[in-house]
């Protein structure tokens, strides 16, 4: 893999990250909250430990705001947070197709990111199709 596809496929999964974040954020924005740090300390928190869910936390906020019993808000911090969450999984797709394809998979392989870490690490783990296997001369 080259130095360039790995580079853009880690910069979309920090892209990936930063945007969950936010829409962590704007999660506990459309809350009434007494302390400020104290929620953006859950935000973090929280986006490090759902990063792992891939696409499943984006429909999960989706489909828990369209209940008519989902906690009352802020509407607009709302659905950014759904709007964050689903750009988010899409960057994490797409960096995970370009490393895939920069490993020497079909890029249907990078769909390994709909699963969030697990299938970034299954990614990793793969063998790299790319590298040339020097030919040894054989010694007689």
């Amino acid at each position: 893999m080259n130095y360039e596809t790995k580079m853009k496929a880690r910069k979309l999964f920090w892209y990936a990250l930063v945007l969950l974040i936010a829409s962590q954020m704007f999660t506990v924005f459309a809350r009434s909250a007494d302390n400020f740090g104290k929620g953006l300390l859950s935000a973090i928190t929280s986006a490090f430990l759902v990063l792992p869910l891939g696409i499943f936390y984006p429909i999960h906020l989706l489909m828990n705001y369209s209940t008519p019993n989902h906690l009352s808000g802020e509407t607009y911090a709302d659905i950014l947070s759904i709007v964050f969450a689903f750009l988010s999984a899409f960057s994490l797709i797409y960096g995970s197709r370009i490393y895939a394809h920069g490993k020497g998979y079909h890029n249907l392989v990078g769909y390994l990111g709909l699963l969030g870490f697990f299938g970034i690490i299954i990614l990793l783990l793969l063998q790299d199709k790319t590298k040339t296997l020097a030919i040894k001369p054989k010694l007689y």
